[in-house]
């Protein structure tokens, strides 16, 4: 069923992942190797309508081409500090 967790709407399929993403202001990849499973349709959909891609993994992955930013290193260690970083800048 529905719901929503965290902001995230459970259940809503991939119509709901496509709006989602052609939608956002910017997709953040963390730490997944995104292959031709659907869920590798949904950056491609995100950059096409114009939101920037940043990616966050330790390996280079298929959409780095795209990323307008990639930082390299373990999600458990940049994302803090991105974090960190973002509350800094305010």
């Amino acid at each position: 069923g529905g719901g929503v967790v965290g902001g995230w709407r459970r259940g809503g399929g991939a119509a709901w992942c496509g709006q989602a993403a052609e939608g956002c202001g910017l997709m953040l990849l963390v730490g997944r190797s995104v292959g031709g499973d659907p869920a590798g349709q949904v950056p491609l959909l995100a950059h096409d309508a114009g939101a920037p891609l940043g990616s966050v993994n330790p390996e280079p992955t298929p959409f780095d081409d795209l990323a307008a930013a990639i930082l390299r290193g373990r999600a458990g260690e940049v994302l803090p500090e991105l974090l960190r970083l973002s509350q800094d800048s305010r």
